[in-house]
């Protein structure tokens, strides 16, 4: 992608880059999870299979959502603690 090789002009290290991709790890779990869900959520509606699965799938999707949003926005917090910290040691 477009931004592996601008990754490749920077000063980032590649062993830095490699470790790096393990974070990525939950948010690909979490999109094969939505993907799935919804794709089950088609076919139960398609075919009108068990209403308590289409109840489960749209639960679980909601929750996976939340829980993408809520770690968004607890590590954002922890990131913006962090970069406030730098500034004023280097100050």
């Amino acid at each position: 992608s477009a931004f592996n090789y601008f990754m490749g002009l920077t000063g980032v290290k590649f062993r830095d880059y490699n470790i790096a991709h393990i974070g990525m790890i939950p948010g690909t779990l979490a999109f094969c999870f939505i993907g799935g869900t919804l794709g089950a959520i088609g076919e139960s509606v398609g075919f009108g299979d068990d209403p308590i699965v289409l109840v489960i799938t749209i639960v679980g999707t909601v929750i996976a959502i939340i829980g993408m949003v809520y770690i968004s926005w607890i590590a954002k917090k922890e990131f913006n603690k962090i970069a406030a910290r730098q500034q004023v040691e280097s100050k």
